[in-house]
């Protein structure tokens, strides 16, 4: 599993550094959490692939390392308390 992690983390790593890349010699301006009334930048292809790989390599990564249990009591624990469920017979 540490390889993996790692693998992971390298993936990550050198995909983000293309990313911010990407972002200048388009010269758009890297998303940021503290802007939240930013614009978001015209599609350019590379920059989805990079962002679309990043953020599947993430979340790989957190669910590589949170225990299974874990995470399916966080899902539990997110459905809305108002859902019902209705199981209809054939």
């Amino acid at each position: 599993m540490a390889e993996t992690l790692l693998q992971l983390v390298d993936l990550i790593q050198t995909n983000v550094v293309r990313l911010n890349a990407a972002y200048n010699d388009a010269r758009l301006p890297v998303p940021s959490l503290d802007d939240a009334t930013q614009s978001p930048a015209p599609p350019q292809e590379d920059i989805i692939q990079l962002t679309s790989l990043v953020v599947s390599a993430a979340a790989q990564l957190i669910a590589t390392i949170v225990p299974g249990k874990t995470t399916l009591l966080e899902t539990a624990m997110s459905v809305s308390p108002g859902f019902t469920f209705v199981h209809r017979s054939c």
